[in-house]
């Protein structure tokens, strides 16, 4: 009851009072999240931190995609106040319209301006997104290459040395197939993107990130590929073919990929598994035949004292 007495008044408040009382609660807030991130960020100032200098790292590019992402969110902000101001001049003129030629060409020339507000501010939209596209796509590859390091590491035999070489140059790789301890999955895939150009089958990050686009909007469907003409200045239909039969091939052994690695996984789990209640057996059997001897001696010591 007394908090709802509380909430009750508190909403009688005057409007001045309840924002005051709201931007002291949000200093609170600020302040203790402050202490948090303080808190948080301490072992890994710390010189004598190994990782301190990742985290240095990590901080600089946290407090560079903050920029951008500022600055974005400004220039956005300023075309939009610019449409608005357009609209407003547009609708003020539009309540005091007189049939005059002036103002005809006035209002058309207000159209106009705002038609290349918005044009522009799409095209500056559409530039930015292509470009994050690419950058999705090179960090995509880079997290892949990661992730195909440790399965290769996850699936070698127990003893096994990890070494690391230097890739030799495109026009000079040939696939090693003496990696017989690795899953044939895996072996097939890393043979294909060697082989066939990579993660993104011989074309560059913009041109594949711009054909997976236009084939995710049309889920697969084979008329896309006019689409794509549009998109694709530089490549021919038969290009664009033949990238889309190298993309579902790419797509049938990555999932091969995939199924094996769950495969194995489980196989690796359910062998743990095994291990582990075959050890709890003979744990427990053991700990029978100390107690069955136990009570043997107990009988014997005691027809001894009798």
């Amino acid at each position: 009851m007394a908090t709802n007495h509380q909430t009750v008044s508190r909403s009688l408040l005057p409007n001045t009072e309840r924002e005051r009382d709201a931007l002291l609660t949000i200093r609170q807030l600020e302040k203790r999240l402050h202490q948090v991130i303080r808190k948080v960020d301490a072992p890994f100032i710390s010189r004598h931190n190994e990782f301190s200098n990742v985290y240095n790292e990590l901080v600089n590019d946290k407090n560079t995609y903050e920029q951008a992402f500022n600055a974005e969110k400004r220039r956005i902000q300023q075309h939009l106040q610019r449409v608005n101001q357009n609209i407003r001049s547009f609708s003020k003129d539009v309540r005091h319209l007189k049939p005059d030629l002036t103002m005809v060409n006035k209002i058309r020339n207000t159209i106009e301006e705002i038609e290349q507000t918005i044009y522009t501010s799409k095209e500056a939209s559409r530039l930015k997104y292509e470009e994050l596209i690419a950058e999705e796509r090179l960090l995509s590859n880079e997290v892949q290459a990661l992730s195909d390091k440790i399965d290769l590491w996850s699936t070698q035999r127990p003893g096994q040395q990890r070494t690391e070489s230097v890739p030799p140059p495109s026009s000079a790789r040939k696939f090693d197939n003496s990696n017989s301890n690795l899953l044939p999955e895996i072996i097939e895939y890393d043979r294909f993107l060697l082989e066939q150009g990579g993660m993104t089958g011989n074309w560059d990050d913009y041109d594949h990130g711009t054909f997976l686009r236009i084939r995710n909007k049309y889920k697969g469907q084979d008329k896309f590929i006019d689409d794509c003409i549009g998109f694709l200045p530089t490549k021919t239909r038969d290009q664009i073919n033949e990238h889309e039969q190298w993309y579902r091939q790419f797509l049938s052994i990555s999932n091969k990929r995939r199924l094996a690695l769950k495969r194995w996984r489980e196989e690796r789990d359910q062998a743990k598994e095994t291990i582990l209640h075959e050890a709890e057996q003979a744990h427990n059997t053991i700990k029978e035949i100390d107690e069955t001897i136990q009570r043997a001696q107990t009988k014997e010591q005691e027809r001894i004292r009798a």
